[in-house]
């Protein structure tokens, strides 16, 4: 016998049941968990490399 006791309040919620009724959508959305945007402005696109010489951890 466990002599760890039981958490009473995880047996009380019933586990709800999804249905997929698209399945193509859901998939996509699969995929696509994850993906990240980044947009950058265009100053940051101009200044992105530096003409000073280069440095330890730079």
């Amino acid at each position: 016998m466990s002599k760890v006791k039981k958490d009473i309040r995880t047996t009380d919620k019933a586990k709800v049941k999804y249905q997929i009724l698209n399945w193509r959508e859901y998939n996509r959305a699969l995929v696509n968990r994850g993906d990240i945007t980044i947009y950058f402005n265009d100053e940051v696109h101009e200044n992105w490399y530096s003409d000073l010489p280069n440095q330890k951890g730079a």
